[in-house]
């Protein structure tokens, strides 16, 4: 490793078992790349067989793996539903929203949850965090399109920017707002 070579860690609040570096996974991806797409089938099949160092970073015990299949899929379902207005023109809008407490949160009617101030400003936290992700995002993208000196896609990327800004600031006087 040079000095010019990166520094790999995991996103901040991510969960990776196994206690596997991020520089060994960066590393598994890449070979993966050289073969040809990276894609989760690819990951999974690189990972497969118990000398492979990623090995670790899933689960492969079937039931618990069946068992934290089926949270995700259960987690997608409750933010799957939705109410259709009669008016096809107008907003469909979520009826359970996840409300984040201790490890794992739970979901209410979103009805239920801008009526109760503790959960409000639990569910407004969480939408921050997203929001930041998302701005994190395009602040990467900007950052690589300045690299290869595309100034379209910087320019636009600055007015995503900005409106993430005008959001982050109606966010913060919802919060506020008693």
């Amino acid at each position: 490793m040079t000095s010019d070579d990166p520094t790999y860690g995991y996103r901040e609040g991510s969960r990776v078992a196994g206690d596997v570096p991020a520089a060994t996974v960066v590393a598994a991806i890449e070979r993966i790349r050289a073969r040809g797409p990276v894609t989760a089938e690819a990951y999974v099949e690189e990972a497969a067989p118990a000398a492979s160092p990623i090995h670790r970073t899933l689960t492969w015990e079937n039931r618990d793996a069946a068992h934290q299949f089926r949270l995700i899929q259960a987690r997608g379902i409750m933010r799957s539903i939705v109410i259709i207005p009669p008016d096809p023109t107008q907003r469909r809008v979520s009826v359970y929203v996840h409300v984040p407490e201790g490890r794992n949160g739970r979901y209410e009617p979103l009805a239920v949850v801008v009526t109760v101030p503790a959960d409000y400003e639990r569910a407004l936290r969480e939408l921050t965090t997203k929001l930041a992700g998302a701005q994190a995002a395009v602040d990467e993208l900007r950052e690589a399109a300045g690299q290869t000196g595309d100034e379209t896609k910087v320019a636009a990327s600055i007015i995503a920017s900005n409106g993430f800004a005008a959001v982050r600031e109606a966010l913060r006087i919802l919060a506020e707002t008693p």
